[in-house]
Parts: C-alpha cells; structure tokens; sequence
C-alpha cells in the first residue's frame, strides 16, 4: 500500500513538473536527479537503502526551498519523504 502511495506521489511531481510554475533549470535538474533516484529506490526491494541516504537527506531541504515558491510541489515532496521513511529507505 505505501508503494502504490508513492508511486502516486511520483507521478503527481511528475505532472506537477510537467504542468506547474516554472523553476530555474538547477531546480528543475534537482528536483529531476531526485525523482530519477525515488523511481530507481522503488523499483529495488529496499536492499540497498544505504545507498538512499543522500536522496532521503535531501528531500526535507527541497521540501522547505519550495514551501513558499511552489506549495504544490513541497506538499508531493513532502509525501514522497514520509513513504520513503514508511518503507525503511
């Protein structure tokens, strides 16, 4: 059930991307290196959650850069961190 939570939340940043208030190109290859590592660490079985802890330390500080410039797009973050944290990653 988390793993399909996330695998919303991923598809919802991805539309939020896609659709949503431009960002710098940092933030946008960011947010997009991010996502390619939460889609990779979904499609492992949680074994190599070691090698997560960069993108795992990262999201909290993402979540609060776009707190006020992109609420939308912290909010999806935000989830992204808390299913992460669910599965032990």
């Amino acid at each position: 059930m988390v793993r399909d939570q996330l695998r919303k939340s991923i598809k919802h940043l991805q539309d939020e991307l896609a659709d949503g208030d431009p960002l710098t190109p940092e933030d946008r290859a960011r947010l997009e290196r991010v996502l390619g590592d939460v889609v990779a660490l979904l499609e492992r079985d949680g074994s190599e959650a070691v090698a997560a802890t960069e993108t795992t330390e990262e999201l909290p500080t993402l979540v609060e850069r776009f707190e006020s410039t992109h609420p939308n797009l912290a909010a999806v973050l935000g989830h992204i961190a808390d299913s992460l944290s669910q599965l032990g990653i």
